[in-house]
């Protein structure tokens, strides 16, 4: 039968939900396949064999869950074993191999450092901090940055909403971040934060405000109810060009952070 019982939706697979209810015992296959791409992987018990281009990985994910130790040498059968059946199984997928494009360079630097342990390579241009024009360490993203007219002149250019970035802080705590600006349209000024040991922003860490049209420059304040360590925020702004004069992140009426691009 299809799925559901249609005989028209036929799937070429197993339906996992009773295994993962509990409602059937073992295992639903004996191995697992997959391709993405130029990477392919097949999963045997403990086993797992990964292929990534010309690179290969044998890992044993019953004592080696974050796959730290690559034992292709070291178990020459077993990579051998895994080798052929993922070769056989990428024989019948269209287009057939164990590859469906070649390696791109992001992917052969991920293999890099994740897994041959190498040096992080160096930022793209695009992604690298810009320190002219006195911006202070900030980012735009969906905008250009200028520093003129005494102000730090945010133009968008994105339909989404603009918002400037600032890494490697060292703020603890709940803090109040005060933002002197003057913005062409109404829309929410806030911040979102990332603590030590966060891999990325939480969906709960955002704090806003409403703000109103503002030509002339004006001291917004947002509370930040941060708890640990701040190590990255985004700014975010209304749509629209936004020219900032000053910000500043203070706790307990003491400035800690503070940026004045009034230069």
């Amino acid at each position: 039968d299809g799925l559901y019982g249609s005989k028209k939706a036929m799937v070429d697979g197993v339906n996992l939900v009773p295994f993962l209810s509990g409602k059937v015992k073992g295992a639903p296959h004996d191995t697992l396949q997959w391709r993405w791409i130029a990477q392919a992987a097949i999963r045997e018990g403990k086993w797992k064999f990964l292929k990534g281009g010309k690179r290969e990985y044998l890992f044993d994910l019953e004592n080696d869950r974050e796959e730290l130790t690559n034992l292709l040498v070291s178990e020459p059968k077993v990579a051998a074993r895994l080798r052929s059946k993922l070769f056989a199984w990428s024989g019948e997928l269209k287009p057939a191999g164990l590859e469906a494009k070649g390696m791109s360079e992001v992917w052969e630097n991920y293999y890099d450092f994740y897994l041959d342990g190498k040096p992080a390579p160096p930022l793209r241009e695009k992604f690298r901090p810009d320190n002219s024009g006195d911006k202070q360490g900030w980012i735009a993203r969906n905008a250009k940055l200028e520093v003129r007219n005494k102000a730090l002149q945010v133009l968008p250019q994105s339909k989404r909403p603009p918002f400037l970035v600032l890494s490697k802080l060292k703020h603890k705590g709940a803090f109040k971040a005060k933002v002197q600006l003057s913005n062409e349209k109404p829309g929410r000024l806030g911040i979102s934060w990332r603590l030590e040991g966060q891999k990325d922003f939480a969906d709960d860490q955002v704090a806003t405000v409403e703000i109103p049209v503002v030509p002339d420059f004006h001291e917004h304040e947002i509370d930040v109810p941060a708890k640990g360590t701040v190590i990255h925020v985004r700014l975010l702004l209304p749509a629209g060009r936004t020219s900032i004069r000053t910000i500043e992140f203070s706790s307990q009426s003491r400035a800690q952070n503070s940026w004045k691009f009034s230069k």
